[in-house]
């Protein structure tokens, strides 16, 4: 396994791990992530800067010593290869050492993605995870998630494709098949995707929706947390904004606007503050580095969690049947929070708008109306409701890959996306529209001038 995060599990005899924890030098810097959190940044531009990270990595994780003993050996043979799908460059792999290869995403995937599997896409019905669109989409907002859709399957099949493809040939060698056509013979992709959050849609048989794979059994909280909050009365808030965005990266207006309000209301509050330089504690706020978000909220004294609306964050406020006040910032957050507002198990606090007066009504909203605890308790009863666990799901289908060779009896066919969207066959009506109508046209003229030959002869 090729991870930034290796277990270091002893346990784990089959498991050998390549650290390339080196690619944290190329991660985003405090000014990126403030770009994608500006609002007058827009999708396809994040979009960009996304793509262009990935092409960072893809070269610093090729560039690796320990992998680079790896894909150079040539007595190095697997069965399968696991690749991110939001870095289609690690594909090549499959290429290299000729296995079948599985697509996994910690997310959802980018419509580009679903195209290039065959999964059925349509960008007002489900528009691309990017954009802040849930429900039933107004003109414009249709307008332009179709524009972006274009745009999106344009930039990634002829340029972040061919990039990728270089670099990858760059480490690999000449011999390798097209990334783009490897990218189309994918056997699986596990998509991190839940029915609460992403909605119904229609799934291909190679497209596999999970949800809930990070989740992991309660585990009894530290002895102060366990008391703090067993004290807590009337309640606990916990805010925490993710990995990604750092609370020491927000503006000081909205630092200022959520200290004001929480250091104002009867509750005990639980702030993830990533940086070293922790704030002073207030009589109720109480900061700390890192905290196990998921068995503090398991603590029946937590009110409502204020989340960046990360979708694991999500999955564990659901379980804990917390309710959310969700403040998005970058990538498929937006999304997210709607969706929950949508799902009523929380409410939307715009980062860009938020004033005292919202930021205190959206708690107060949260905690005080019952309903949104009936909700969330409602779709934690529905998520539950599988008849086989998501990691017993994922084993079986790496394994069937295995066992069937790729399994390529799963591939449904596959259209480019000018094709998919029937382009060719509306252009040929046109075509067929207007010469109808020029033939109709010369018709007649050709009549008008039988029927008026003084006209012709003067002419």
């Amino acid at each position: 396994m090729v991870t930034p995060n290796p277990l270091r599990d002893k346990s784990l005899v089959n498991l050998t791990e390549i650290d390339v924890s080196s690619i944290v030098e190329v991660l985003p810097s405090s000014k990126s992530i403030e770009f994608t959190m500006s609002k007058d940044t827009h999708t396809h531009e994040i979009m960009i800067a996304f793509y262009d990270l990935s092409e960072r990595i893809q070269e610093a994780v090729f560039q690796n010593r320990e992998f680079q003993k790896l894909y150079k050996d040539p007595n190095a043979k697997f069965d399968l290869l696991i690749a991110e799908a939001l870095h289609p460059g690690m594909y090549s792999l499959a290429g290299r050492f000729k296995v079948p290869v599985i697509g996994m995403s910690s997310l959802g995937v980018v419509i580009a993605s679903h195209e290039s599997v065959g999964n059925t896409f349509h960008p007002v019905l489900y528009p691309d995870m990017n954009l802040p669109y849930v429900g039933e989409l107004s003109l414009m907002e249709k307008l332009y998630s179709t524009c972006f859709t274009l745009w999106s399957l344009y930039y990634y099949n002829y340029h972040v494709i061919p990039r990728a493809d270089q670099i990858s040939r760059k480490y690999l060698g000449d011999r390798l098949p097209y990334l783009g056509d490897i990218g189309r013979n994918v056997s699986i992709l596990l998509t991190n995707t839940n029915m609460a959050i992403y909605g119904a849609r229609p799934y291909i048989p190679t497209v596999v929706p999970l949800g809930f794979m990070h989740i992991e059994p309660l585990k009894p909280l530290p002895e102060d947390l366990q008391s703090l909050l067993d004290d807590a009365k009337p309640g606990a808030i916990y805010f925490s904004l993710g990995g990604n965005v750092k609370s020491s990266h927000l503006s000081p207006h909205i630092r200022e606007t959520i200290t004001k309000v929480l250091s104002q209301v009867p509750y005990t509050v639980l702030w993830k503050w990533e940086d070293d330089n922790l704030p002073q504690a207030t009589e109720n706020i109480i900061y700390r580095k890192w905290l196990p978000q998921r068995d503090l909220l398991a603590h029946p004294n937590i009110k409502v969690f204020i989340t960046q609306g990360g979708l694991q964050s999500i999955e564990e406020s659901i379980l804990a049947e917390v309710p959310m006040v969700g403040m998005p910032f970058i990538g498929d957050q937006a999304m997210n929070v709607r969706r929950i507002a949508q799902l009523g198990i929380g409410v939307e606090e715009d980062p860009s708008k938020i004033t005292v007066t919202s930021f205190r009504n959206s708690i107060f909203e949260v905690i005080k109306n019952c309903t949104y605890k009936q909700n969330i308790k409602e779709w934690r009863n529905i998520l539950e409701d599988q008849p086989m666990t998501n990691m017993k799901k994922a084993v079986f289908w790496t394994e069937y890959v295995i066992r069937h060779k790729g399994a390529p009896h799963l591939k449904t066919p596959t259209l480019p996306w000018w094709k998919y969207f029937l382009l060719d066959v509306i252009a040929a009506t046109l075509l067929i529209c207007l010469v109808i109508v020029f033939i109709i046209f010369k018709c007649i003229m050709i009549s008008a001038n039988i029927c008026n030959p003084k006209k012709l002869k003067s002419d």
